[in-house]
């Protein structure tokens, strides 16, 4: 079972982040902000979700943001992320 994850330190002013996420096959995703875990989704054995738009709030500053996903060990599994967006009260 392989595990992989994304991350990206974003200097930002307050406001939200945003992307879209696919997992199909089962597997878990988790995205935190600062080691801080944001949101889990949870997409059980063989179960495929459909794109999801996620959006979790920021403060102003520098921050990691990270992506991990954990296959759970039944069938093909994958996990997508696309379209990330910083929109800050600034912009």
């Amino acid at each position: 079972m392989m595990k992989a994850f994304s991350a990206v330190t974003v200097d930002c002013g307050e406001g939200e982040v945003y992307f879209m996420l696919k997992n199909g096959g089962g597997g878990r995703l988790e995205f935190s902000v600062d080691a801080n875990i944001m949101f889990v989704q949870d997409a059980g054995n063989w179960e495929t979700l459909d794109w999801t738009l996620v959006t979790v709030p920021v403060t102003a500053g520098t921050h990691t943001f990270q992506w991990n996903y954990s296959p759970d060990g039944f069938g093909d599994e994958h996990a997508w992320i696309d379209a990330i967006r910083f929109l800050t009260d600034d912009n």
